[in-house]
């Protein structure tokens, strides 16, 4: 009985089969017939962007669309609302027919490139289980590996749009730009379509120069600046810089959510480390003067303010290798520069300054 509901199923398929065009898919759909009547959506996108929606209606469980094979971006197929239950799954819009199983966790199956795809998500959240489970002593080794799964997927895969759309979602997760680039540049050009990942990979190189700036500045004397204080009033970096033990440039702007986060981290270390010689000096980015003025009234920041009121990309940020905000550059009394691209939070998490002011009392 089993072998002769095998060969029905092989038979239906093939009787589909035949019935599309060499270019055409077939999407064959269950969910819970609890949406039975509900509308299901097929978001069809071309360069990040929604170019196309079809509808079919849920029945007895079952959904059905068909189409031209769309291999430019990924589809998303969609059903529910929120504060409803939304269930949804990518997919290739891949010639053939396309299995799709919506649920907590979708799959679907079927054709190459969705049949790879399922399966690298598959191995993903088994190294997100693992990462959840495992030892504290091999935490790292399981996430160096899964990094390294993902990058070598991406890289083997660039010609079709599931790893396309992985790296699009990555990239805000890579710490290597110079590995974005070369992931970008495997893309075959007429496929590098997608705004945000062209964006990026501009603004990579961006980065990859602010960062070679800011290493290039550790040991450095601090390059000295005109700017203005809030009152207007015509200020030099070397004004302050020299008066106290250590200051610390905090790079920031009013429209940062970042910047105003870290402030009572900021604060903290003001509170703990003034008296000892800790001076803070915010040198905002801004290009308005009375959204500047009201961001310093509402945060309430005691330390020195400064802006050259020039926004970014200006010579000041140029010359610190400065590439996005929060961005802080910790000086000694000499002028010399510590270390770059640090935060309030990483200053109270490492104990930067205690260690600094502990190591002055021996």
């Amino acid at each position: 009985m089993k072998i002769l509901n095998l060969l029905m199923i092989v038979l239906l398929n093939t009787i589909v089969s035949c019935q599309l065009t060499s270019n055409e898919y077939q999407i064959n759909g269950i969910v819970n017939d609890n949406l039975n009547g509900k509308a299901i959506m097929l978001f069809k996108f071309k360069a990040d962007t929604i170019w196309k929606v079809d509808t079919a209606y849920i029945k007895d469980g079952k959904f059905f669309f068909e189409g031209e094979e769309e291999l430019d971006d990924v589809s998303i197929l969609s059903v529910g609302n929120y504060p409803d239950k939304v269930f949804s799954a990518e997919l290739a819009l891949e010639k053939g027919i396309i299995h799709v199983k919506l649920d907590s966790i979708s799959e679907v199956r079927g054709t190459p490139i969705n049949d790879n795809y399922s399966s690298y998500k598959s191995t993903i959240r088994k190294y997100n289980d693992s990462i959840k489970t495992c030892d504290k002593e091999i935490i790292h080794d399981i996430i160096d590996a899964e990094y390294q799964y993902q990058k070598n997927w991406i890289a083997n895969n660039v010609n079709v749009p599931t790893a396309r759309m992985e790296l699009r979602n990555w990239y805000y997760n890579i710490a290597n730009d110079s590995l974005f680039v070369a992931l970008y540049e495997l893309i075959p050009g007429e496929l590098q379509t997608s705004p945000d990942l062209k964006e990026k990979y501009e603004r990579t190189f961006e980065s990859i120069a602010a960062n070679k700036k800011q290493n290039e500045l550790v040991n450095q004397e601090f390059i000295d600046f005109e700017l203005i204080t809030l009152n207007k009033k015509k200020s030099r970096l070397s004004d302050y810089i020299g008066k106290s033990k250590y200051v610390f440039l905090e790079f920031t702007a009013s429209w940062c959510g970042p910047c105003r986060a870290d402030i009572p981290n900021l604060k903290t270390l003001y509170e703990q480390y003034k008296d000892n010689g800790f001076e803070i000096i915010s040198i905002s980015v801004d290009d308005d003067y009375n959204q500047w003025k009201r961001f310093i009234e509402e945060e309430d920041a005691p330390w020195i303010h400064l802006s050259n009121l020039e926004g970014v990309p200006s010579d000041l940020t140029k010359a610190y290798g400065v590439d996005g905000v929060p961005h802080g550059v910790l000086i000694d009394r000499e002028g010399k520069i510590i270390s770059t691209k640090l935060s309030g939070l990483f200053l109270l998490h490492f104990n930067t300054l205690g260690e600094l002011f502990e190591k002055e009392n021996l």
